[in-house]
């Protein structure tokens, strides 16, 4: 038997834990698109999440693709269907987060984790839906 490369066991843990839902739906995805969900899981993980643009790239598509079309390919029925777990946890979370942030909070330290925490949320849960995580202007100048 061929030995498994780490991300080929990676994804047959992550596969492993899905829900039947969230797994029915994966496995109804392109091999490549299955590739970018697993991806996007990992990335959440991090302190500091890349942009869906690099994470799009490291699932094999294209730099053009990962600059223009991101939000269509995220965006679309089948993504959609399998990041909507991830996407009702972050809602689920931020919402728990906000519901905490109390007037008496706002005034003490914590508050400060919490509005980061809150943050954070809503930018994962951003990436998720193919949306902008990052205040990016690109200007084009002619000389």
């Amino acid at each position: 038997m061929a030995k498994l490369q780490d991300d080929s066991i990676a994804a047959l843990v992550a596969i492993f834990y899905m829900k039947k839902d969230q797994r029915d739906a994966f496995l109804k995805l392109e091999p490549r698109q299955q590739k970018l969900v697993l991806l996007i899981m990992e990335n959440l993980k991090k302190e500091k999440p890349e942009n869906i643009g690099k994470v799009l790239m490291a699932a094999g598509y294209s730099k053009e693709t990962a600059d223009t079309g991101n939000s269509n390919i995220i965006r679309s029925t089948k993504m959609r269907a399998a990041l909507a777990p991830l996407t009702n946890q972050f809602e689920r979370l931020k919402n728990e987060v906000i519901q905490e942030i109390t007037k008496r909070k706002l005034k003490s330290s914590s508050a400060e984790s919490l509005v980061r925490m809150a943050d954070l949320l809503h930018k994962n849960e951003r990436l998720v839906n193919g949306e902008s995580t990052e205040n990016v202007i690109q200007v084009s100048i002619d000389m």
